[in-house]
């Protein structure tokens, strides 16, 4: 791997280190002391958007967060909640196939919709990828997609790239993705994916394979790299 692709690899490793709050946020993560995140994306066409990590918000909604601004609008902004929401569920479902095999996997138990929540997100052209750790079981994919601009707030998520590269947490497939928590798209049009590989950490934590840094090109969704 070139040297260009380690310094990338550890600037999203140095992410799982990171927490960036803001201040009177309201909304709660097990994972930042009662406010959530927040990070810039780069400047386009004079105007920087900043994304808010998921978190759960009051009434038990997850939800995911936006807010653009101008310089001059931005410093007017500091230190109240200017995130308008763009996204936000009561319970998280994905897009199965077809309404059988979601029923088929709610009997199973391979999706027990409670158990989904939020952890990371970034943004790409008019795509935002979330990603939803196995803390608990009933979790059927681990790293997923929404499309922008948002016409529906309580979409459900659509795997990424697809259903096939989600393994099963029984007989778990390590070339699969297991789960996911921390994603980061840079400056080249890649998506870097963490994947923790443990299953269960709420309840039973298990490794069950060797964390890994897999990166996906976001103009074919072409694995890359892992």
């Amino acid at each position: 791997m070139s040297r260009f692709h380690w310094r990338t690899a550890l600037r999203l490793l140095a992410l799982t280190f990171l927490i960036a709050m803001v201040p009177e946020a309201n909304g709660y993560s097990p994972f930042m002391n009662n406010r959530h995140g927040s990070f810039s994306k780069a400047p386009e066409n004079g105007t920087s958007e900043q994304l808010a990590s998921p978190y759960l918000a009051p009434g038990g909604l997850a939800a995911l967060g936006s807010k653009k601004a101008n310089k001059d609008s931005f410093a007017t902004s500091q230190g109240k909640n200017a995130f308008e929401v763009i996204y936000q569920w009561k319970v998280i479902d994905f897009l199965y196939p077809s309404l059988q095999a979601r029923n088929n996997a709610i009997r199973s138990r391979a999706f027990i919709p409670e158990n989904n929540l939020p952890l990371g997100v970034d943004r790409f052209k008019n795509r935002i990828f979330i990603t939803t750790p196995r803390w608990n079981p009933g979790v059927p994919a681990t790293l997923s997609y929404l499309p922008l601009p948002v016409q529906d707030q309580s979409l459900p998520l659509i795997p990424y790239p697809d259903w096939s590269f989600h393994t099963t947490p029984q007989n778990a497939d390590c070339s699969k993705l297991v789960s996911v928590y921390r994603i980061y798209v840079d400056e080249c049009d890649r998506l870097w994916v963490l994947d923790a590989g443990v299953i269960d950490t709420l309840t039973n934590l298990q490794q069950v394979c060797p964390p890994k840094l897999l990166a996906f090109n976001l103009h074919t969704d072409e694995l890359l790299f892992s």
